[in-house]
C-alpha cells in the first residue's frame, strides 16, 4: 500500500507541473533501524538516487517522500545517498542471497506495486502451478469418466462382430465398425465434449467425403517402424482418409483398409480447412 501511495504522489507531481518539481527530502514518520541513515535525503526528482531507493525500503516501512523549497533544505550529495540506500537494503541471507535487494525499484517509475523478484510473485506462481495440476488431474478424470461411458455403450450397442455399414460415400462401398474401433476413436480424441463422436461414426459414414488414400508406409511416420509391422500383421494393407462437418468443425476420419473392407480408426480436426 506505501508504495502504491507514493507512485501516485508521484504521478500527480509530474501531471502538475510543467518545470521540474523542487527537490523532495525524504522524511520518515517512524524511524526504521535499516533505513535511517537515509533520514532527510534531499535530491531532485530526476536524480537517479530515486529509481532504486524510492520508499518502502524494507518490511514495515513507514518512510514517506514529500516536496519541499530548494531554498530551505541543503541538497545532498548524490553518490553518497546511493552508498547509503545500497546499504540500507542489502541483507544477505545463508544463501548469499541479498533478500533486501527487491526494494530496490521505483513504484511510480515503473509502475508496478511489487518488483519481478518479490517473493509475492512466487507464491503466486507456486498457486498457479497447484492449479494447473489440479485443472489437468480434473481433466485426466473427466477423459476417463468418458472413456469409460463409451467403452459400455459400445459393448451395449455393437455386436461382438461388429456393425457394417455400406455408403457410397466410402471408396471401398463398405465398412465394418467394431467395438475396438469405438473405444480407439474416443481415446484419440483429447477433448472429453468430441468424444461422443465415437458413437456417431454408422451415421458419420454415411456423409464422409474422400480426400486420399496412403499406402501403411506413405501414411507411417518412417520411424515407426514397430508401429507398421504391427498393422501389417493385423492385415492393414492401407488407409482411405475422409472428410466430415460435426457441430460446424471439419474432421477428418482415418479408415484403416483390411481386405478391401474399412475400418474407422481414429479422427482428427482439419485446422484452416479452408
Amino acid at each position: 500500500m506505501p508504495a502504491a501511495c507514493l507512485a501516485v504522489r508521484q504521478d500527480r507531481r509530474k501531471a502538475g507541473s510543467k518545470i521540474e518539481p523542487p527537490p523532495i527530502i525524504t522524511i520518515f514518520s517512524l524511524h526504521h533501524k535499516s533505513v535511517n541513515a537515509l533520514h532527510n535525503t534531499t535530491l531532485p526528482p530526476s536524480d537517479p538516487f530515486w529509481d532504486s531507493y524510492m520508499p518502502p525500503l524494507d518490511w514495515n516501512c513507514r518512510c514517506t517522500v514529500v516536496q519541499v523549497l530548494a531554498d530551505k533544505y541543503a541538497k545532498s550529495n548524490s553518490a553518497e545517498a546511493v552508498s547509503k540506500g545500497e546499504t540500507a537494503t542489502t541483507r544477505i541471507d545463508k544463501k548469499g542471497v541479498n533478500r533486501a535487494a527487491m526494494f530496490r525499484f521505483n513504484p511510480g517509475k515503473q509502475k508496478v506495486i511489487f518488483p519481478q523478484n518479490h517473493p509475492y510473485f512466487k507464491v503466486q506462481q507456486g498457486v498457479t502451478g497447484v492449479i494447473d495440476g489440479l485443472y489437468k488431474t480434473a481433466q485426466k478424470i473427466e477423459r476417463k469418466r468418458v472413456d469409460d461411458g463409451i467403452k459400455q455403450w459400445a459393448k451395449t450397442n455393437i455386436p461382438e462382430q461388429g456393425i457394417k455399414v455400406n455408403s457410397e460415400k466410402l471408396i471401398t462401398g463398405n465398412a465394418i465398425l467394431l467395438r475396438k474401433n469405438v473405444r480407439n476413436i474416443a481415446a484419440h480424441l483429447a477433448n472429453p465434449d468430441l468424444k461422443k463422436m465415437a458413437t456417431e461414426i454408422p451415421d458419420i459414414l454415411k456423409r464422409v467425403q474422400p480426400m486420399t488414400q496412403a499406402t501403411l508406409s506413405e501414411s507411417i511416420k518412417p520411424k515407426s517402424e514397430a508401429n507398421i509391422k504391427r498393422k501389417i500383421e493385423r492385415g492393414v494393407t492401407q488407409y482411405n482418409y475422409y472428410s466430415f462437418e460435426y457441430e460446424g468443425e471439419t474432421f477428418r476420419l482415418n479408415v484403416e483398409v483390411i481386405d478391401g473392407t474399412e475400418f474407422p480408426h481414429s479422427i482428427n480436426k482439419i485446422i484452416n480447412a479452408d
